[in-house]
């Protein structure tokens, strides 16, 4: 997906005039289990948070579980862009928009399947999504043409903006396939994971943000880049 494919059709919420801004809140995730560990709950309590901060009012607010790979089985999605369409003739003066915190949460690509590092809706399915909205404007907190890897942060990191645990995860949990135990394993693991924990490291994420993401320890992560280094 070329990077302005997702940003033709989803807007970034920085690029909106606060004034005069209606929203309607949608979130969504994958699995029953995200909700029941209040991966949901906190979601949407971090994009409400940051709404105020910004002074921006929601008049709505529609939260499901279901996959962001398709728009066919997509009831509360339906629901926010119907309510946002009745907020905008309500307040013809007024620019009113569905909001999310990213763009995954309304579409994934749809061969995303939990262990891929993107996850780029193709051309179709922005087409579908577009035919869908009919004119309502989409808007994400998070840039809509940003990384995969910044967005994964971003959710990881949720509980730390809510003042709690860290360790408690409210995006999609990483999924990384187990390694097989033989000879030579942790350097495939290493060579595997060591362009996007070099990448991450230079965005300045530390250590331990990096180590908890692959499922491994600060030192380690430490060691592929002191190794990288050294080789260099």
């Amino acid at each position: 997906m070329k990077p302005s494919e997702a940003s033709s059709l989803i807007r970034h919420l920085n690029d909106l005039d606060a004034k005069d801004l209606l929203t309607v809140l949608y979130m969504r995730v994958s699995m029953p289990e995200q909700r029941k560990r209040c991966n949901l709950k906190n979601r949407a309590r971090a994009l409400r948070r940051e709404l105020r901060r910004r002074g921006i009012d929601w008049h709505a607010s529609f939260t499901e579980v279901k996959t962001g790979t398709s728009l066919q089985d997509r009831p509360k999605l339906i629901e926010a862009i119907d309510a946002a369409r009745t907020l905008q003739a309500e307040n013809p003066n007024a620019h009113v928009a569905v909001v999310t915190d990213a763009r995954n949460r309304f579409l994934r690509g749809q061969h995303y399947n939990g262990r891929a590092s993107t996850d780029p809706p193709s051309a179709g399915q922005l087409r579908r999504l577009g035919a869908l909205a009919r004119g309502v404007v989409l808007a994400t907190l998070r840039d809509p043409d940003a990384s995969f890897g910044d967005v994964r942060s971003y959710e990881t990191n949720i509980p730390t903006t809510l003042g709690e645990a860290s360790g408690k995860k409210v995006g999609r949990p990483p999924e990384h396939p187990k390694e097989q135990r033989v000879s030579g394993w942790k350097k495939k693991r290493r060579e595997r994971l060591l362009p996007e924990a070099r990448r991450l490291h230079e965005r300045g994420r530390s250590l331990r943000q990096i180590g908890r993401r692959f499922g491994v320890s600060f030192r380690t992560v430490a060691n592929w880049l002191n190794r990288e280094e050294k080789a260099s």
